[in-house]
């Protein structure tokens, strides 16, 4: 997903996000054959939407 699409969403559903991309990325731990790929993928997933949150956070903040 595109970091556009990430802002369009809540602080609610941005955590869920991130909860759902942590538990598959664990997951991908335990498996021998997981495509290091997919796990790259899912860590930069889960810091674009943390920056977002963050943002977000601030703005509600001031």
């Amino acid at each position: 997903m595109k970091i556009e699409e990430y802002r369009k969403h809540s602080i609610e559903q941005l955590e869920e996000m991130v909860v759902e991309r942590k538990t598959e990325l664990g997951g991908l731990a335990f498996q021998e054959e997981s495509d290091p790929s997919r796990k790259e993928k899912l860590r930069k997933d889960i810091a674009r939407i943390k920056t977002i949150l963050q943002e977000k956070r601030n703005v509600q903040a001031k």
